[in-house]
């Protein structure tokens, strides 16, 4: 009796090739470890920081600066033989704000108060007389910022106030007051010498627009006031 080759079905053949792939994948002993790939990571001092931001010029837009001009002072003078001199107090400050860049809208108060001990003649006798004044005016103003540098730009700021000034003399009726309108201009060339603080110096002018005086027994009359200094005046924003 002849024995048969005994045939493999098709679907018996792609089940044992299903079963005996993973196996012939897998690892057997003695093979070099698989390699596996390492995380790479950059050293801290080699890792991209970002620069620190830059602080932005003077002038930009919603800039508040405030200033204050050389005129903010207490002095005094004397003379070594008599009681008389002067003492004063006088403050000049102002805030402003940039709507636009380099286009700024502010507004400033000035006072100056004053106590003058002065030699006066008479008839009678040759004494001091002592004078007490002070002045108050507050104004409004729009600057312009024109820059040369970063370090360096020109503030021209034009302006009107509405002042005020009295003054009255010591153990007499004499009296004085005077009150009026005025165009005032300051254009400081400004040196930023670090971030957000500045100091300049430049022009300022006062020219009365108008000014009516009233003098004890002197009729009211119109006394116009024109000055051209240069001033000083430091500050800084945020």
């Amino acid at each position: 009796m002849s024995r048969r080759p005994c045939a493999v079905s098709p679907a018996l053949t792609a089940l044992l090739v299903l079963l005996l792939a993973p196996a012939a994948h897998a690892q057997l002993p003695g093979d070099p470890p698989a390699p596996v790939e390492a995380e790479t990571t950059e050293p801290p001092e080699l890792a991209a920081t970002a620069p620190p931001p830059r602080t932005p010029p003077f002038g930009e837009a919603g800039q508040k600066v405030i200033t204050g001009a050389t005129d903010v002072s207490v002095g005094g003078s004397w003379w070594s033989n008599s009681n008389a001199g002067t003492t004063s107090f006088a403050a000049d400050l102002g805030m402003d704000v940039f709507a636009f860049r380099g286009i700024s809208f502010g507004g400033f108060v000035y006072y100056r108060g004053y106590t003058q001990r002065a030699y006066s003649v008479s008839t009678q006798a040759y004494g001091v007389t002592e004078v007490h004044g002070r002045d108050e005016s507050i104004g409004l103003r729009i600057g312009f910022n024109v820059p040369f540098s970063r370090a360096v730009s020109w503030w021209i700021r034009p302006g009107l106030l509405i002042g005020t000034s009295e003054t009255s003399v010591d153990g007499s009726s004499l009296s004085s007051s005077s009150h009026g309108f005025a165009f005032v201009l300051r254009a400081p060339i400004l040196f930023h010498l670090a971030p957000h603080f500045f100091v300049g110096f430049g022009p300022d002018v006062r020219i009365d627009l108008t000014r009516t005086e009233d003098r004890t027994g002197s009729p009211v009359s119109e006394n116009l006031y024109r000055s051209v200094n240069g001033s000083g005046t430091v500050g800084g924003w945020f």
